[in-house]
This record gives C-alpha cells, structure tokens and sequence, in this order.
C-alpha cells in the first residue's frame, strides 16, 4: 500500500533547527563545490527535511538512507544532526561521491556508509529513506519515505 500526502512548510511556525553559521562548514552544502545561489537553495531544501525526518525519528538505531546522494548533502546533514541514527549514502556516479566521502572524513563522522551502486541493486532493510530534488514533472521537490508495517508513506515538501 502506498499513501501520498501532500503538504507545504509553514514559516515561521517553529524556529529553523539548523543553524548553518554554528555548523561546521563541511556540513554546509557550499563546501560540495556548489555556486553560493545553488547552495542557498541547498540550504533550505536541507533545513525542510532535516525538520520532517527529526519528527520520524523513533529510536537510536534508525536507518536513514539518502537515494541518489550525490556529494552528500543531504545525508552528511542528517548524520551530523542525529548521530544516534546510521545514515547510508547511496549514489551511482563515483566522482560525487568521492567527494561525499571527503565530507564524511573531514567531519570524522563514525554513522555514515557511502555506497556506490544503482538503485536497482540496493536492498537494505531501512526506516526512513530520503531523497533531494526529486523530479516531478518540472517541479523540484524533496521526498521523505518511511516503511512502517509493509506502509509506504510518501511526504512531498515543496
């Protein structure tokens, strides 16, 4: 069964819970070689997820994997914010995430797994699964996946 839930973030309801100038900077998706416009964008796609995912979090030992990681945005964000939880990176092209791995050492994170393979082949046991800038049509959006009890809950925030 798949359930999709369509909702928009309210500013302003709950303060931001990154603050990225408290952040080391290879957290900061302008250090992923990224151009400072495109980075800000980053920032608040990533400020939005990490926001839903901290609300799915249910224990120390959840798994979060970031589909289609590329330099590790994303994850390299969770891991840091929630070090409690495993995150595993998963991406295709190896010159992204060798860069995400860069990241991943400098930060000396213990949580993180970088693995290169297509998402065809991945076949993990996860609790929340995240994914940044998915295509829809030609909206960009960011996607949170929990599978709770063979439920597959989908959130779009645009």
């Amino acid at each position: 069964k798949v359930k999709h839930v369509q909702f928009s973030v309210m500013h302003g309801e709950e303060p931001p819970s990154l603050v990225w100038d408290k952040l080391p900077l290879a957290v900061d998706p302008s250090e992923g070689h990224l151009p400072l416009d495109r980075a800000q964008r980053k920032r608040q796609q990533i400020e939005n997820m990490v926001d839903h995912v901290r609300h799915l979090i249910s224990g120390s030992n959840d798994v979060i994997v970031d589909f289609c990681a590329g330099g590790g945005h994303l994850g390299i964000t969770l891991a840091y914010c929630f070090p409690q939880c495993k995150v595993i990176l998963v991406e295709n092209k190896e010159e992204s995430l060798s860069l995400a791995r860069q990241r991943v050492k400098l930060l000396g994170l213990t949580n993180v797994t970088c693995l290169q393979c297509n998402l065809n082949y991945f076949d993990a046991k996860f609790d929340i699964g995240v994914r940044n800038e998915l295509l829809q049509g030609t909206a960009c959006v960011n996607c949170v996946i929990l599978y709770t009890g063979g439920i597959t809950c989908l959130w779009y925030c645009h």
